[in-house]
């Protein structure tokens, strides 16, 4: 039987979303640290393609202008990478990271003005990327799964940029896209839709992705630092009986810009309380000396990944403060539930909780994209 996404082409998914910036966002190699931020900032996203500009050199040798101005694709700068970057930064020359959060707000600021000067091109970039040409824009979504996002080695990217005839891009479409499209046509998620996560092994021991669980009143900074060894994007914040009262990612830095480095300092749920404009485990805006931080009055709640608006009956409030209201699913939720969810609220994690809301797995875009694919 043939799967329903082999009649959906690349194409199709372009055309399902909004193309909010033409052209694309992109980084040039030169731009430093501290213009990245201020675009991502501008623009409230969260990554962008880094491009190799043409050599001037080349431009002005008599080479044929067509061929030389073309930028080249090195891969994604986002707000993982710049993390990265710090903390390898910070950490240079054996130097730990201060665990008390004066000290490190001190050693936050020390560095601010070296790192924030560096050009992207120094930084490791994500090898997060996969390349489509236009003329290939009709290609299955199917196979673009398979071989693109999920990748045939092992290696998932969450990104997919599309290029015309002269280099230039001209869309990028990511996993949450295609998560998107399968919320408004669940057929095609073919004939797991209505099965539960139990019922697809994605709530047993390793099936899913580890859950990471980071300390309240860690230094945001080291939480990160934590969760980055580990190679994992999000993490579970709990109470101290286990209750799971909030996530951490890097969308909490959204909007983050060179001068406001020092909130990394912060206790995670300070942070977290200050961002989302409510109380977390004692924290709150009301009592924060730094509630009028301007990276907190700026962006009080940001549209993405607070999950507020969905109609979903998996929205559930938290141990911590009955108005903070977290994406959970339970193992009797359907693939086609937590897609919707997903895409409802435009969350990357949905955690699968018990009926004490203690964490048990959490769901990724990639795990539901992998499900719609394998028999």
């Amino acid at each position: 039987m043939t799967h329903p996404l082999a009649s959906v082409t690349i194409a199709t998914l372009l055309a399902s979303k909004p193309q909010a910036h033409n052209p694309v966002i992109t980084f040039h190699h030169d731009q430093t640290v501290s213009a990245a931020l201020k675009v991502l900032s501008q623009h409230h996203i969260l990554s962008a393609p880094l491009v190799m500009t043409a050599n001037l050199e080349d431009l002005e040798s008599g080479m044929d202008r067509e061929e030389t101005i073309r930028d080249t694709l090195l891969g994604w700068i986002d707000i993982h990478d710049l993390l990265v970057a710090l903390l390898d930064h910070m950490k240079k020359d054996g130097q730990q990271l201060p665990t008390q959060m004066l000290a490190l707000m001190s050693a936050l600021d020390k560095a601010q003005h070296t790192f924030m000067s560096r050009p992207l091109i120094t930084l490791k970039s994500g090898e997060d990327k996969s390349l489509v040409y236009e003329t290939e824009v009709d290609s299955s979504l199917l196979t673009t799964i398979q071989d693109s996002f999920l990748g045939r080695n092992g290696h998932a990217v969450h990104r997919l940029a599309v290029f015309d005839p002269h280099g230039e891009i001209t869309a990028v479409c990511s996993q949450m896209d295609v998560i998107k499209l399968l919320a408004r046509q669940p057929l095609l998620l073919g004939g797991k839709a209505n099965k539960t996560l139990l019922e697809l092994g994605l709530v047993q021991p390793g099936a899913g992705h580890s859950i990471v669980v980071v300390d309240a009143h860690l230094p945001t900074l080291q939480a990160f630092d934590q969760m980055l060894k580990v190679g994992v994007s999000g993490a579970a914040v709990v109470s101290p009986t286990g209750q799971l009262v909030a996530n951490l990612s890097a969308s909490d830095l959204r909007g983050i810009q060179p001068e406001h480095l020092s909130v990394l300092a912060l206790p995670v749920a300070e942070l977290l309380a200050l961002r989302h404009g409510t109380t977390y485990l004692g924290y709150s805006q009301r009592d924060s000396k730094e509630a009028e931080h301007d990276f907190f009055a700026s962006r009080r709640r940001p549209p993405a990944d607070t999950g507020e608006l969905s109609s979903s009956p998996h929205v559930a409030a938290s141990a911590a403060d009955s108005e903070v209201r977290l994406i959970t699913a339970t193992r009797t939720t359907t693939l086609k539930e937590i897609t919707m969810m997903m895409a409802e609220n435009h969350v990357h994690r949905v955690y699968i909780t018990d009926e004490a809301m203690r964490p048990e797995a959490v769901i990724t875009p990639t795990d539901i994209l992998r499900q719609c694919v394998t028999p």
